[in-house]
């Protein structure tokens, strides 16, 4: 009987664990999050060709303006003109810190390319000890300071690491909602670039 009972109990727990983890999710998912889909999948897309695909409309990205590091205010809008990769992340985050070498990787690639960028968007850590860990590595990557947590909010991050895709005209395309490498940014840097040519 004893078991019986401890087996309700958990099973009770469990569902009322999910209800809760879906009440909180729908209720601090902003109405935008549906412009970068919603797939589970590995890299969620909407589409690439323009304006429209079979009744799907395209929106202008959230702006971004924070400060960097080095305390420069950065625009999302600096970058009009390329393809804009925003990794949103944080030190605590084990695969977010396995993921800093690949989109490192990816930055210096799209620094000779010269069509695409990475941005990393942090809200927990602090500049001094984020600086620190990026010289020990060696990263050259651009970091911007989100110490209010409004670009977090804007894009809806719940949790990291996701990285948002932002075409050449300023328009929210995707998300990938998980650690990415170097060659799955490069790829879709690649894929944007052949549609707009």
């Amino acid at each position: 009987m004893k078991k019986i009972f401890g087996i309700l109990f958990w099973v009770a727990t469990a569902a009322l664990a999910i209800f809760l983890i879906f009440l909180i999710y729908d209720q601090y998912k902003p109405e935008d999050m549906q412009l970068f889909g919603n797939s589970t999948t590995a890299v969620s897309f909407q589409n690439y060709s323009g304006e429209t695909r079979s009744g799907e409309t395209l929106y202008p990205a959230p702006g971004i303006e924070l400060a960097n590091l080095e305390g420069k205010t950065v625009k999302l809008s600096d970058y009009k003109g390329r393809t804009v990769f925003i990794s949103f992340w944080a030190m605590e985050d084990a695969s977010c810190m396995r993921e800093m070498g690949e989109l490192n990787k990816a930055a210096k690639i799209f620094e000779d390319r010269g069509d695409a960028i990475v941005l990393t968007v942090n809200k927990t850590d602090t500049k001094a000890v984020i600086s620190k860990y990026f010289t020990e590595n060696g990263y050259g990557l651009q970091v911007l300071m989100d110490t209010e947590g409004q670009a977090f909010y804007n894009y809806g991050v719940n949790s990291v690491p996701v990285t948002f895709v932002v075409d050449a005209e300023g328009y929210a395309r995707g998300y990938i909602p998980s650690a990415t490498t170097a060659s799955i940014l490069t790829g879709i840097a690649d894929e944007i670039s052949g549609i707009r040519q």
